[in-house]
């Protein structure tokens, strides 16, 4: 809900004011999360705190606009952006389940039962993996305030923010009364400009001239650019909820126990901790940032057939657990698959942020955010749904179901990859534009 709306205050407000801004209030929903003692109220704060995170939209606009043009800083700025997420994946589960209730965890810990930090502790069984929580957005807050320089040149100053909204609502209400009934949609101008001595069309650059009220979606261009990043989420997502499923499942499955999942999971996401970054960088900086999408789109999506493999390696070890062979295999298919996956997000986001001038680029990433939110709320219903047939009903055979499932997820990869050639390329400087004139429309 607050993607869109964080990326367009970071386009008036500034990057780094809009970070600082959504850190403070993220600091706060986590303290009053982890104070919550109903459902209720933990719901309440749980929401705020999802709202007031407008964080990784801003953060990739910021990437690309801190390197100033340096595609190297950039490419590994943004590698960074997006790699980190993962080890935020692979550590805040660990220690989130250690700081959890630890009075009830730790009942040998005889000092904790007699202070008064117990007592605390026993009355709110969250706060402290919540505390830490917060206490690490605070201090990112007082990192950018001291090292990260804004980079939105003429910005406004927050605290314009509510007398600004309240002016925002009622000019939107007074504009819908006088423009009722008005049929005529905006046009946006695209214009390129053109060396006087260069003819050839592959050296020419590309610059959006637009109002602040024409849409970012009313652009060819980045429309492609979004709706190829929710396609792949779509998948991605999908493949995330029916991998467990498949584990899971007595009949046509691997019939594993969770804490077998949880060592496949484990396994692999350390192997795509530790090698992340050296893969994209080295990949982005040797093929750039398109052919790096399609690298992507078919790695990141095309090693899951290798998954109903796992049934026949399965035979070798007991019932409930994996063999070492299966244990392997499951473990490097999903490392490669995140691997190549965060590849083709962190390109995607190189190559989207050169769609739009710099007074959109916050609007634009809060977009890529809010309809990859929508795509991946989604997926699971899919997942499920094609888990149950493949599975539980005699339209296919339950032994085969696993080739429909993960079959399946190929041929949506397959579309993706598809989509990703189409893209208008931009390379060595200059677009190459299909049909200029339908862009102009």
């Amino acid at each position: 809900l607050s993607g869109v709306p964080w990326g367009k205050a970071a386009d008036v407000y500034g990057r780094s004011n809009i970070l600082k801004t959504c850190l403070l209030l993220s600091s706060v929903f986590s303290l009053f999360f982890g104070l919550s003692r109903s459902l209720r109220w933990a719901l309440v704060w749980r929401f705020c705190l999802g709202l007031s995170n407008g964080l990784m939209s801003v953060v990739k606009t910021a990437a690309t606009e801190l390197a100033d043009g340096n595609e190297v800083a950039e490419r590994r700025t943004m590698g960074l952006v997006i790699g980190m997420r993962s080890w935020g994946y692979l550590l805040s589960p660990a220690i989130g389940g250690l700081l959890a209730d630890p009075v009830g965890q730790y009942p040998s810990a005889v000092w904790l039962h007699q202070c008064w930090i117990g007592q605390v502790l026993a009355k709110y069984r969250f706060i402290l993996p919540n505390l830490v929580a917060s206490l690490g957005c605070f201090a990112t807050f007082g990192i950018l305030k001291l090292f990260v320089h804004e980079t939105l040149p003429g910005c406004r100053n927050v605290s314009n923010i509510p007398s600004d909204t309240i002016k925002w609502v009622r000019n939107t209400f007074r504009n819908r009364r006088m423009h009722r009934g008005n049929t005529g949609e905006s046009k946006r101008l695209l214009a390129i400009k053109k060396d006087s001595d260069i003819d050839d069309a592959n050296d020419a650059t590309i610059t959006v001239v637009a109002d602040n009220d024409v849409s970012v979606w009313s652009c060819v261009v980045t429309r492609r650019h979004l709706v190829v990043h929710w396609m792949y989420s779509f998948v991605s997502m999908c493949a995330d909820e029916m991998f467990p499923l498949f584990c899971m499942s007595q009949t046509g499955g691997l019939g594993l126990t969770e804490a077998s999942i949880g060592k496949v999971l484990s396994g692999a996401g350390l192997l795509f901790a530790i090698s992340q970054y050296a893969v994209f960088a080295s990949l982005v900086h040797y093929f750039g940032e398109y052919r790096c999408l399609i690298i992507g789109s078919i790695i990141g999506i095309q090693p899951l057939l290798l998954i109903p493999f796992s049934l026949v390696l399965l035979q070798e070890g007991s019932s409930g657990h994996l063999s070492w062979s299966a244990f392997s295999l499951l473990c490097v298919v999903m490392a490669v698959c995140k691997l190549f996956g965060m590849l083709y997000f962190a390109s995607l986001a190189l190559a989207i942020n050169k769609t739009v001038p710099k007074s959109q680029r916050g609007t634009m990433n809060g977009l890529v955010v809010t309809g990859a939110s929508m795509v991946r709320s989604v997926a699971p219903t899919f997942a499920g749904t094609l888990t149950m047939i493949s599975f539980s009903s005699m339209v296919f055979p339950s032994k085969y179901g696993s080739l429909l499932m993960f079959g399946t997820l190929s041929i949506l990869g397959a579309c993706v990859t598809l989509r990703v050639r189409r893209l208008k390329l931009i390379r060595d400087g200059g677009v190459e534009l299909e049909n200029i004139d339908q862009s102009r429309k």
